[in-house]
């Protein structure tokens, strides 16, 4: 049985590498993206990529209504689809490279500037593009993100990211006058005739004062 392909830890000079910085470059890399998920800010429009993505957990739910609906009416009116959730599991290791040059440099390590990076989304409150390999979400935001901190991460980093789709609508606008015959131009209303009052009206317009009584 093969031992299959070793790659050194350092790599230097490989057709990959960053400017000779040092850390694991996968040799994938050179074709294709890192894994099947990343996201993109659509404020700074920048993409970030992580090392691994172990799990990615899509939730999707509708509400459907528990009142009952008359009969011959559309059924789809009292149904309406709650934002979609997707959590990823997100694995970064200081013994690698970046995929983007310097995209993990601000912190100390390659796993605080990942995390700092999250955080810093979440803070901002930027619309973000989420692209995983079932589906492709717009208008997300970072709900919360979860991230231990013990001996089996000391050189790395593994977070759970929640992030939360906000659904926009658009409504229609309709400009209201105080005066009715004004609200829709279009609208005829016809000729207004003036008509005397009858006798009841005039003996109780003569109680009232009215002027020309």
């Amino acid at each position: 049985m093969s031992a299959g392909p070793t790659w050194p830890l350092f790599v230097t000079d490989s057709p990959g590498d960053q400017g000779g910085e040092p850390g694991f470059w996968p040799p994938q890399w050179a074709e294709n993206i890192p894994g099947n998920t990343s996201i993109y800010d659509t404020v700074t429009r920048e993409t970030y990529y992580f090392d691994a993505v172990i799990r990615v957990g899509h939730s999707r739910k509708s509400v459907i209504t528990r009142h009952p609906v008359q009969t011959g009416v559309s059924q789809a009116d009292h149904i309406y689809r709650e934002p979609s959730v997707v959590t990823l599991e997100i694995g970064m290791s200081d013994a690698m490279q970046d995929y983007v040059p310097g995209q993990n440099s601000a912190g100390p390590t390659r796993s605080v500037s990942a995390y700092q990076l999250m955080a810093a989304l979440q803070d901002n409150a930027h619309s973000l593009a989420l692209r995983t390999r079932l589906d492709f979400y717009e208008n997300m935001y970072i709900d919360d993100i979860d991230a231990p901190d013990d001996h089996e991460t000391l050189y790395g980093l593994k977070m759970h990211v929640n992030l939360r789709q906000i659904i926009t609508a658009e409504v229609a606008a309709e400009t209201v006058s105080a005066r009715p015959q004004m609200t829709d131009p279009q609208t005829n209303i016809g000729t207004v005739q003036a008509t005397a009052p009858t006798d009841q009206q005039a003996t109780m317009l003569v109680r009232a004062g009215a002027p020309g009584t």
